[in-house]
């Protein structure tokens, strides 16, 4: 891959020309062979390029009328915000008896205007055409293909690749067979963009451009606009609600014991929320619901070892503490 500097889609990005071949052309990865590819150092030090126009039309469009390709674009939201967080409790404690104490409390909190990356580029799941959403026949096909069941026709895929008789389909007996033969790696390994991007550039595809880095033409390498956008938000968020019970006992023939009931719910966009004293991962706007028991426990003994609390001999020291916690 090539880079031609300060030429991008924006300030620092550069131009790529993917799978540069020593003709100063740049027909992709799938378009050079061993033969044909620009090799560093065995075919010179300067990688041959598209040649850039002295002058860019404005507006500029990378992959339009020869103009070489944009590599991976960011951008930010007009709209970006900086992100708070709000948190608030409330606890009600009770003392039952001199060494006895419950609480009883809620804890939350609140994020708003997190940052969040969304992927501008992404697949179209929800295209449908015959009826069928592309989510529905990959899923559909995924578990025929993974589970090495028989190929049933989905209508989506019919219809995208130009039916049975078209170039990509002509050799099998359904573009789902075809497509289940040509990307049956992509498909187990639920690379869903490598599929879409491989069927996009069928020679029969019928929904023409639906990426950025998709081929103007079909079939061909040649037009791509850039290889990936984000775009940089504060749409996330994030919340975390919990109700706690505490039951206290001091000091109870040396003994002091702490336990802890909590029932916490924590959902957000992030993919890490800190719910308690650990972290754990999450899906996506995916709630948890956990539920934490713990148990503390510090054992005090006087250094005669008489079992007496130290606190009814005056003059013994404290030989050791002995504390634990069970988590459930």
């Amino acid at each position: 891959m090539a880079g031609v500097p300060a030429n991008g889609v924006g300030i620092g990005q550069v131009m790529q020309c993917v799978g540069p071949s020593r003709t100063g052309e740049c027909p992709g990865q799938a378009g050079v062979d061993a033969a044909s590819v620009f090799r560093i150092g065995t075919d010179g030090m300067s990688a041959p390029v598209l040649p850039l126009p002295q002058t860019l039309p404005q507006p500029y469009f990378p992959g339009v009328n020869g103009s070489p390709t944009a590599g991976d674009g960011a951008l930010l939201d007009s709209k970006f915000k900086q992100d708070r967080s709000d948190a608030v409790n409330f606890t009600i404690q009770r003392q039952l008896s001199q060494r006895t104490v419950i609480e009883i409390g809620y804890i939350g909190r609140t994020i708003k205007n997190e940052y969040e990356l969304i992927n501008i580029d992404a697949v179209p799941y929800m295209t449908t055409l015959n009826g069928q959403s592309f989510a529905n026949a990959y899923s559909n096909l995924y578990q025929q293909v993974a589970g090495g069941l028989p190929i049933a026709t989905q209508p989506f895929f019919e219809a995208a690749l130009g039916g049975a008789g078209s170039v990509y389909c002509n050799k099998f007996t359904s573009c789902t067979a075809a497509v289940a033969s040509n990307q049956a790696s992509a498909i187990r390994s639920t690379l869903v963009y490598n599929l879409w991007t491989a069927l996009n550039a069928a020679p029969s595809w019928t929904l023409g451009r639906t990426l950025l880095g998709s081929p103007a033409l079909a079939g061909g390498a040649v037009g791509q606009q850039l290889t990936a956008l984000e775009l940089s938000t504060s749409k996330g968020y994030g919340n975390y609600n919990a109700a706690f019970f505490t039951l206290t006992a001091k000091n109870w023939h040396g003994m002091t014991s702490r336990s802890n009931f909590t029932w916490g719910r924590a959902m957000g966009t992030g993919t890490v929320e800190r719910a308690q004293s650990s972290h754990w991962q999450i899906c996506k706007s995916v709630p948890q619901i956990p539920v934490c028991v713990t148990r503390i426990r510090t054992s005090l003994m006087p250094i005669d070892g008489s079992g007496t609390s130290s606190s009814h001999k005056p003059g013994a020291l404290c030989a050791f503490t002995k504390a634990f916690t069970s988590v459930w």
